[in-house]
């Protein structure tokens, strides 16, 4: 589960979804994160969303603008870190509009989400790389290809043996006492 919940991001639109400090949103990388005396400072003013922190007077169609530190009233120790956060909204191009803000899966290119696409990267990115070497190998023997078929999922951990039906919580019947 945490794994997929540090894939998704919001995809700002309106900004009325996304917290501020809280929220990771596309293009923000790790900006996103607020120190927690920030959070409350802003939440003391009832600054608690993107939205709320647009500058709609001076906004364009083609330019978004931001309340600065100064507008914000935001203390010296933290202006670093709010200034950071504009740049990022600005190099992001986020501009307001009247959408709903979306919420999307980063690692998939439709940024859809799907527990097979999960499953993919989770096999890309946690489990060690393989080298085709093995497999190479097995293709030139003379066998019938289900033999070789059969032999790569016996070496990918694929193959349905008693101890992986158990992992599954498959009891009965055990097809394969191996």
């Amino acid at each position: 589960m945490h794994f997929i919940k540090a894939g998704m991001a919001w995809c700002i639109n309106n900004g009325t979804s996304v917290r501020l400090g809280i929220d990771p949103w596309m293009g923000g990388g790790n900006i996103y994160q607020f120190h927690l005396d920030l959070i409350h400072h802003l939440n003391h003013r009832n600054i608690m969303k993107i939205v709320q922190v647009a500058d709609h007077e001076h906004s364009t169609i083609f330019r978004q603008l931001w309340r600065t530190t100064h507008d914000l009233d935001i203390p010296v120790q933290w202006q670093p870190t709010w200034d950071s956060y504009l740049v990022a909204l600005f190099e992001a191009h986020v501009t307001l509009n009247q959408d709903l803000d979306v919420l999307v899966w980063i690692p998939a290119e439709h940024k859809k989400y799907s527990p097979k696409l999960s499953y993919n990267h989770l096999l890309l990115d946690y489990k060690p790389t393989l080298t085709n070497a093995w497999w190479l190998h097995i293709c030139k023997l003379k066998t019938p290809s289900r033999a070789c078929l059969f032999m790569w999922c016996v070496l990918s951990n694929k193959t349905p043996i008693g101890e992986a039906l158990m992992c599954r919580s498959i009891h009965d019947p055990i097809w394969c006492v191996l």
